[in-house]
């Protein structure tokens, strides 16, 4: 379910979010909130986490944008000698609250969480709209992977229909015309990298001269793959005393 951007898994998480609270200070509003979005909100190994539309960021900035909304539209009040009076909707008291939630997400550290970043994410491919199986192509909608975590998706929607003259098409004028025989090697290679298989990564080069079709293929790779596929300048890897 999503509350104005904030992804909330459960339905009776969503229910107490709507709920009327009285509270005397921040830290009571604060717990109640935390409570609501624990799932989302995750300190590890001195970082801290927060699930936003199905993708965990590590972006203060956003994390704080997100949490304060939810606390804005939650029915957190005062209570007063003349009946309860809004507490959280009020944005610098909002903010208040937002930052104390922080903290106590930091003081309840999960130092074993970084670990599903790479377990839930072998073998998949996520996108916007959900996350496709490599091996058994099968695509499922975010709302039947609430066990898959990722920092990063191709920001456009899986499209299940496959244009198989322009794969041709790509296959033939590119990687066949720049790897010749090497071509299905090449693929191999790259997929096995996309789907996160790491014990791959002694070493992999492919050598050619100037201008044969290197950064054909690596612009082909960042246009689709996005923040999967990523360059950097080979001369880092020289030794120098």
């Amino acid at each position: 379910v999503s509350l104005f951007g904030i992804v909330i898994p459960e339905p009776s998480n969503l229910d107490k979010s709507l709920e009327e609270h009285d509270v005397d200070n921040d830290k009571e509003a604060a717990d109640i909130i935390y409570d609501m979005i624990k799932d989302n909100l995750k300190y590890c190994n001195k970082q801290l986490y927060y699930r936003n539309k199905n993708i965990w960021t590590t972006d203060k900035d956003e994390t704080i944008s997100g949490i304060r909304i939810l606390v804005m539209c939650s029915s957190i009040n005062k209570a007063t000698e003349n009946g309860s009076v809004a507490y959280s909707q009020n944005y610098t008291k909002a903010t208040h609250i937002t930052l104390t939630v922080m903290e106590i997400a930091m003081s309840n550290a999960d130092n074993s969480f970084y670990n599903k970043f790479l377990t839930s994410t072998r073998d998949k491919l996520c996108f916007i709209n959900g996350m496709l199986d490599i091996p058994t192509g099968v695509f499922s909608d975010w709302r039947d992977c609430p066990d898959v975590h990722t920092t990063i998706c191709i920001t456009i929607p899986y499209n299940p229909c496959r244009n198989e003259s322009v794969i041709k098409t790509v296959y033939d004028d590119v990687f066949v015309k720049i790897f010749d025989k090497d071509a299905n090697k090449m693929l191999q290679f790259l997929s096995r990298g996309i789907a996160g298989h790491i014990e791959d990564k002694a070493w992999g080069q492919f050598i050619g001269n100037r201008n044969c079709g290197k950064g054909v293929v690596e612009k082909l790779c960042k246009s689709a793959l996005e923040a999967y596929c990523v360059g950097f300048n080979s001369g880092v890897l020289l030794y120098e005393r």
